[in-house]
């Protein structure tokens, strides 16, 4: 059962439609999650239909999220216009709804539903911490209350931006020397131009094809790498976070621009990178008037600038987004660190796929 500050379980699953959902990327913003068990009754549509049309819901600031175990809803969300700022989720399982304290996990062997479901409203703040807990029993009642809240929530939350709150990150400038920003570029576009004709004699249209991250491939400018970031960040890292750097994996230069918008992500998710306890974005732009942003949505609007040549160091686990301002377009190397407890994370996974670690 949640009580006020729990954070939320993270979950990844579906939308109705089929889309990936992934609750841990709505950071950020005040979500606000409905466990209806079913969206076709009168109850649930009152809620649903309301918020559909409320200009309130519409804002950036707010996430609403509609849960469903009922199989049925998906031949509903075929047939209804639902705004996109609205996610209904299919929890055809029961996982996410037993892990909030919605139902004890337990459905009608012939009806697949439920055998009990206590309906319920979950407001999280932009940590995805339980902030209100509100019965779903009156509708209107609900609705009200949530408005009354949410505004009051959105309106101290404006307030609060006005006071600059830093995320937990290490921003190093002067890291990464011209020559091998230089070294960095050509690498990408060699690889760019050869991934183009490659596309182009299989006829397919290389704008849209084309990936835009490529690795590392060249051992000496690997160990290059290696060598400049051990002694002007892993020191720094341990001094700042008390974290020793053993590994480094998926090492990549990666082209960013207002055009490709890399999306929110975190880093260590799925037990495929669970193993993954920081990153690292490097700006390696040639161009001195390219600079790269990364914001941190739970911690505010505030944008890092990254210059050529500088770092940035961020948890793996925070939710982040690469920017960068029209009409620039930034040239970055990313990597992941972890020392040798992640590494002894990554070796059981590997073992558990039948794969070789690396």
């Amino acid at each position: 059962m949640l009580l006020m500050g729990d954070p939320l379980p993270w979950f990844n699953g579906n939308l109705l439609t089929g889309q990936p959902f992934s609750l841990q990327k709505l950071g950020g913003r005040f979500v606000v999650m409905f466990f209806l068990g079913a969206l076709r009754d009168a109850k649930s549509r009152r809620i649903i239909d309301y918020i559909n049309q409320s200009e309130l819901w519409k804002s950036q600031a707010l996430a609403p999220v509609f849960i469903s175990c009922d199989r049925r809803d998906s031949l509903w969300s075929t047939s209804t216009e639902l705004d996109d700022h609205l996610f209904c989720v299919a929890d055809f399982d029961g996982n996410m709804s037993a892990r909030m304290g919605a139902t004890d996990g337990e459905f009608d062997p012939v009806s697949q539903q439920p055998l009990s479901y206590r309906r319920f409203c979950v407001v999280s703040d932009p940590f995805l911490r339980v902030l209100h807990l509100i019965s779903l029993a009156d509708p209107d009642a609900c609705v009200s209350t949530l408005e009354s809240l949410l505004k009051a929530e959105v309106q101290a939350k404006t307030k609060q931006e006005k006071i600059a709150l830093s995320a937990p990150i290490l921003l190093l400038p002067r890291v990464l020397e011209s020559r091998l920003r230089f070294g960095l570029s050509a690498s990408h576009q060699g690889q760019e131009q050869a991934a183009k004709m490659i596309l182009t004699g299989l006829r397919f249209r290389t704008r849209d094809a084309v990936d835009r991250e490529f690795p590392v491939r060249d051992e000496h400018l690997r160990e290059q790498i290696k060598k400049i970031l051990a002694k002007r960040v892993f020191n720094e890292m341990n001094k700042c976070f008390h974290f020793k750097v053993t590994h480094l994996e998926h090492v990549v230069t990666e082209k960013c621009s207002e055009h490709n918008p890399v999306i929110r992500q975190r880093d260590n998710t799925t037990s495929a990178n669970a193993h993954r306890q920081f990153g690292l974005i490097a700006n390696i732009s040639e161009d001195g008037t390219a600079p790269l942003g990364v914001s941190f949505p739970e911690f505010g609007n505030l944008l890092y600038q990254i210059e050529p040549g500088a770092v940035l160091v961020y948890s793996s686990s925070l939710l982040y987004t690469p920017v960068v301002e029209e009409p620039n377009s930034a040239m970055m190397l990313r990597l992941y660190m972890f020392d040798e407890h992640g590494a002894h994370v990554k070796r059981r996974f590997h073992q558990h796929i039948g794969a070789e670690f690396v």
